[in-house]
């Protein structure tokens, strides 16, 4: 095998789940690339029991208008690419909301190297917490700042 066939492992990654909503729903731009990110294998999703179980209602949402047909699509366009993780819940992080430490215990669990959030309060806290969690935690990430860390041809291939 040369240098150039060989495959990268894909990096562990735990996404906001309105995020991977947007992924799943919409289909061009940032939310395209993130959906074939996890398609092509270039991150691999990390997901818990209550991720999956906010995924699956926010999909059954009434103003979605989706069949149960559809949903099980969408999932089936997700669930397979993700890793399950059932995190331990540790201390609780002043500023930060219940949802979004399920996040960071999440990614601390399963060992995450990037956590994909657009919350400012989730980025903020990140960026300037001196405290050992932040320490521990993988890169914070809003979604259109991690498409600007890619090489060109992994950003062009996701996003073209």
């Amino acid at each position: 095998m040369t240098r150039r066939s060989r495959k990268t492992a894909p990096e562990l990654a735990v996404i906001d789940p309105a995020l991977i909503l947007r992924a799943l729903l919409l289909s061009g731009g940032e939310a395209l690339g993130l959906r074939r990110a996890w398609q092509q294998g270039l991150i691999r999703p990390l997901v818990s029991p209550d991720l999956a179980a906010t995924l699956m209602r926010a999909l059954a949402y009434p103003r979605l208008a989706l069949t149960v047909a559809q949903q099980q699509e969408l999932l089936a366009d997700f669930l397979p690419y993700a890793e399950v993780v059932k995190p331990v819940h540790g201390s609780r992080i002043a500023a930060v909301s219940e949802s979004l430490q399920a996040l960071v215990e999440l990614a601390l669990q399963g060992r995450a190297s990037l956590l994909i959030c657009d919350d400012p309060v989730l980025l903020a806290w990140c960026a300037n917490s001196r405290s050992q969690v932040a320490r521990q935690l993988c890169t914070v990430r809003a979604m259109s700042d991690w498409f600007q860390v890619l090489p060109p041809s992994q950003r062009d291939s996701l996003l073209c």
